[in-house]
């Protein structure tokens, strides 16, 4: 009895694990119909879901560029998750409609078709159209995918699609907030604003001392409401500040998932500045 042929990721330990990914995208997008062809749908998610995992990597590839920047970090660890768990959503949702469409189905049959059709999130890399590209693609290979497991005609199965591209549709969404929260608050601006509120209370801590025999103000009561940033948050930086007789030491530090700034700043008697 012949032996089914796999698609190249259920047959990594053999071809490898890089090459199986790559060979499994490419018959993905060049030839879907023997590719769903020769999918074996085995009984744990794993092995679907990491490819998936992979793939759902290209979908952030716009933090790529600043991935050191908090909300690009955190951006870039949770689509791939998301899309990763939302599938099972969708999933389950197709099963209903399928059932509803009186397509004998089974949740499994669904879940591996939809995560065997991520190389298609590889498309987002394409200039402009990327997102929407991979959408397309990806919407026509559930297609083709729901056909062949369940050995029906494609405008059978076709109603049960319209909830895939919400796949897509979400995480771009939340990419879309990212990019414009960095072209709304750029690091240069954020950083600038944060070694003003510094300067502006070192100022005032200066015009203290030379008021009163040259004794600094030993709590932040001197300055007035619109200057006292001291133990607050401002535009992404947490403030700190601390008054002796002597001296003083002023700090700003990138706070939270809004921390645009990449650096810390220092403010100290006399109006001396460091950067961390």
């Amino acid at each position: 009895m012949a032996v089914k042929k796999l698609i190249p990721w259920q047959d990594r330990d053999r071809i490898g694990g890089p090459q199986a990914f790559i060979r499994t995208t490419i018959e993905a997008l060049l030839n879907p119909a023997e590719y769903f062809a020769k999918i074996q749908i085995r009984e744990f998610y794993q092995e679907p879901l990491i490819l998936c995992f992979y793939n759902s990597l290209f979908l952030a590839s716009p933090l790529f560029g600043h991935v050191f920047l908090l909300s690009n970090f955190i951006g870039l660890i949770f689509i791939p998750i998301f899309v990763s768990i939302f599938i099972f959503v969708v999933a389950l949702a197709i099963q209903y409609v399928l059932f509803w469409l009186e397509v004998e189905t089974d949740y499994r049959k669904i879940f591996n078709v939809l995560a065997y059709s991520s190389p298609a999130f590889m498309l987002a890399l394409v200039p402009v159209v990327g997102y929407v590209l991979s959408a397309l693609v990806f919407s026509i290979l559930v297609i083709v995918g729901l056909s062949s497991i369940h050995q029906v005609k494609f405008f059978k199965i076709l109603p049960a699609v319209i909830v895939v591209p919400l796949l897509i549709l979400l995480p771009y969404q939340f990419k879309n907030s990212i990019t414009n929260w960095n072209k709304a608050n750029p690091p240069v601006i954020v950083e600038h604003e944060a070694v003003n509120v510094l300067r502006s209370i070192s100022a005032t801590a200066e015009d203290y001392a030379a008021k009163n025999n040259h004794k600094y103000p030993v709590d932040s009561s001197f300055l007035s409401s619109q200057q006292n940033f001291c133990g607050q948050s401002h535009e992404g930086y947490r403030f700190s500040c601390q008054f002796r007789e002597y001296g003083y030491l002023l700090k700003a530090q990138p706070e939270g998932w809004r921390g645009r700034g990449k650096r810390v700043f220092i403010v100290t008697t006399g109006g001396k500045a460091q950067v961390q």
